[in-house]
């Protein structure tokens, strides 16, 4: 799939994805985190730059964000030892959304890239997802391009801005969406809304 991508001129993002284990039980897992990141890192150091790493999508539960600064270090460094240069894409605790930035600790490191995801607002975006409780309520809820609601994305947007600015750090919105059930007119008016304010903000 790696080599797939590489050969179509795409970007590659490889990361640890659903691994609930850690959010349950961080201090227990630890250990076989950081020496998963150690073999991965070995793996596929000799690939392009177009190869990136994530080491952990949407930490959460009890993997706290005092606790993320520090595994988020820790397999920096764990990375760092066999592959010195490679980007490292920094995601937030507390899912990965804008809530948790300003609690994040980043790294001593000239090459990340601090990633966001972006699912607001929870009631348009997650309208009927089966595994939101109580999300079938929403349903029908539209996004109608009003400049309130292109305020909203922005002014929740500031943040992340600030931040980049702050720490020099290129932002990467790693995820952003909304459900199939939401009305498909609403979808694309938030999609392409959302697109190209990403777009703008470089």
């Amino acid at each position: 799939a790696i080599a797939n991508a590489l050969k179509n001129k795409l970007m590659v993002i490889i990361n640890f994805h659903h691994y609930e284990e850690i959010f349950q039980n961080p201090a227990a897992h630890k250990l076989r985190f950081l020496t998963m990141w150690s073999q991965v890192a070995r793996r596929y150091a000799h690939l392009s730059d177009s190869v990136i790493f994530e080491p952990l999508n949407e930490p959460n539960d009890k993997l706290t964000a005092e606790l993320w600064n520090q595994y988020l270090s820790d397999a920096r460094d764990t990375i760092r030892n066999s592959n010195p240069d490679k980007t490292i894409l920094v995601g937030i605790a507390e899912w990965g959304g804008i809530g948790g930035l300003n609690k994040l600790v980043l790294p001593q490191d000239t090459n990340l890239i601090l990633t966001v995801h972006y699912y607001n607002p929870f009631t348009f975006t997650h309208q009927g997802a089966d595994w939101v409780s109580g999300s079938d309520a929403w349903l029908g809820t539209g996004w109608y391009n009003t400049e309130a609601e292109r305020n909203q994305v922005v002014n929740e947007f500031e943040a992340v801005r600030n931040f980049a600015i702050t720490h020099n750090i290129p932002v990467n919105v790693g995820e952003f969406g909304a459900y199939s059930k939401a009305p498909m007119d609403s979808r694309v008016r938030w999609t392409n809304f959302c697109s190209r304010y990403f777009e703008e903000c470089g």
